[in-house]
């Protein structure tokens, strides 16, 4: 007998049963009623979703294919049609088409700001990972894999910036400003990670070291976050308290008789 809409519902202060009928009495031992409230309950998350931010992913993403193909028409002995090996803009463009698919799969459940966010820390990962490869086993090839995808990265993170703009005040949502801050501090670190090679080596090693704190400091919060999260065991309902004069006999049909 819960209210829907979080009100009150009746029980008996003495067996603890819950009450539907009419009257101040409980029907089963004749003891008293009173009202105990209900909460109501939690509200449902509502994915926001902005015209204006799909909007901007796409041209994004077609805009690099378009500015690609005229490239390639424009100067086709530096911009082969089909050449990908050593051609940061059609990495570039890979980037981008990747991401727009996974953030428009996602932002019907999760809404703009949470799908960009996703496709974000993918991204920056991603980049972290080719970094240290690169610094690791010396492949200056992965070093221009993760400058391709830290640009990428940065854009995302700006749409995911501007769409939490574009959301509000979502006071249901507690884990909307970590999750902000978050996305804000890996479009710092992309953007300077894909300004590296007009800072210097030493800008470079700085990015690197605040990328890796960056991504720790994220671990740390995502465990803690599920730490919290996790299902805590219900308490075991009690049994009803007896009323004075009563005797409970166990068994389908249970039986009461007055005691003598």
């Amino acid at each position: 007998m819960s209210n829907p809409s979080g009100g009150t519902v009746r029980h008996c202060s003495d067996c603890g049963r819950a009450a539907s009928h009419a009257g101040n009495a409980c029907a089963s031992c004749g003891g008293p009623l009173i009202d105990v409230p209900m909460p109501a309950p939690a509200a449902a998350f509502v994915g926001r979703k902005h015209s204006q931010i799909l909007a901007a992913a796409v041209t994004f993403c077609l805009g690099l294919l378009v500015v690609r193909v005229v490239l390639g028409f424009w100067l086709p002995m530096r911009f082969a049609a089909l050449s990908v090996g050593g051609d940061p803009l059609i990495l570039l463009e890979a980037a981008a088409a990747a991401g727009t698919i996974m953030y428009v799969l996602l932002r019907g459940e999760e809404g703009d700001f949470r799908a960009l966010f996703v496709v974000t820390l993918l991204f920056f990962l991603a980049q972290e990972g080719m970094s240290f490869i690169a610094s690791a086993y010396g492949l200056l090839q992965f070093r221009v894999y993760a400058l391709v995808v830290a640009f990428a990265t940065t854009v995302y993170a700006s749409l995911g910036v501007i769409a939490a703009a574009y959301d509000g005040d979502a006071p249901a949502e507690h884990s909307r400003r970590p999750l902000l801050a978050a996305c804000g501090v890996i479009m710092a670190l992309s953007a300077a990670r894909s300004l590296t090679p007009t800072l210097g080596p030493s800008a470079g090693k700085l990015v690197d070291v605040c990328g890796i704190l960056a991504l720790i400091g994220m671990l740390v919060f995502l465990a803690t976050w599920l730490f919290r999260q996790a299902p805590k065991p219900e308490p075991t309902a009690e049994a009803p308290a007896e009323h004075p004069g009563m005797e409970r006999r166990g068994g389908i049909g249970q039986v009461e008789k007055p005691q003598p």
